[in-house]
């Protein structure tokens, strides 16, 4: 009888742990799914017109999401793939409509947005600055100031840094922004999103430059995040691309002295 006993509760743990499983691996799923909507890897379902999630449409979106993070394609959520989804990024969207998908699938190695400035002589301010972090003001905008001469080396651009009266406006308008900050892509508190920039336009935060003050910045990451999110730059997540979506880091030719 009471071998009888113990084998019915093994039976009833091992259901239970079975259960526990199953229920976490949906969980897990279904964040995945959410996490390829919100950076354009997956359109947002739409029940109102049957417009659901397909096995397929999921699968295929898991090797776009995987081949741009450069990453093994299997097409399913693996142990690898969310390693990646929980890596600190920028928060827009990495795909941007089907014409971005195509691109994406010829392995381009920078998506260029089709925006662009129509000037050469740019102007940038800095609005905010971090309030938890050993980066000083001075320090920020010597950095920016480093990142954005690496762009000038680079291409027919020059930049001016506004300061005074005129440090409302500019060109490229750097600040530092918690959560919900009006520009419709939200930060997500520490860790995950760190940043993100936006292309030339005619919109009012066209051209600017966002940091998580949720986030402790360092010299170094500071630095790195800086010169990454260059001005009208998207690149893809590619270790040796400026502008790199899942890490941030500071080229070996730059020097911040």
């Amino acid at each position: 009888m009471e071998l009888e006993v113990l084998l019915w509760m093994m039976m009833v743990m091992m259901m239970m742990n079975l259960m526990g499983r199953a229920a976490a691996q949906s969980n897990q799923y279904s964040r995945a799914v959410d996490w390829l909507s919100r950076y354009g890897y997956l359109p947002p379902p739409d029940p109102l017109t049957s417009k659901l999630q397909t096995k397929e449409g999921i699968e295929q979106a898991i090797r776009v999401m995987q081949r741009f993070g450069g990453i093994q394609e299997t097409g399913i959520i693996d142990s690898e793939t969310l390693k990646l989804m929980s890596t600190p990024r920028c928060s827009l969207p990495d795909i941007v409509g089907g014409e971005e998908m195509r691109r994406r699938r010829r392995r381009k190695r920078y998506a260029l947005s089709g925006l662009k400035w129509h000037k050469t002589d740019l102007t940038w301010s800095v609005h905010s600055y971090p309030s938890r972090s050993n980066v000083s003001p001075e320090q920020v905008r010597t950095l920016l100031a480093h990142a954005l001469k690496t762009w000038s080396d680079a291409a027919p651009l020059n930049f001016r840094q506004l300061l005074g009266d005129g440090a409302a406006g500019g060109d490229i308008r750097v600040s530092f922004a918690s959560l919900l900050h009006n520009d419709g892509y939200p930060f997500d508190g520490p860790g995950g999103t760190l940043a993100h920039a936006f292309f030339p336009g005619l919109d009012e935060v066209s051209g600017d430059t966002h940091f998580d003050d949720h986030e402790t910045w360092s010299y170094r990451g500071f630095c790195g995040a800086a010169v990454g999110g260059g001005p009208g730059h998207r690149s893809q997540s590619i270790p040796v691309a400026l502008g790199e979506t899942y890490s941030w880091f500071i080229p070996p030719s730059f020097s911040t002295q």
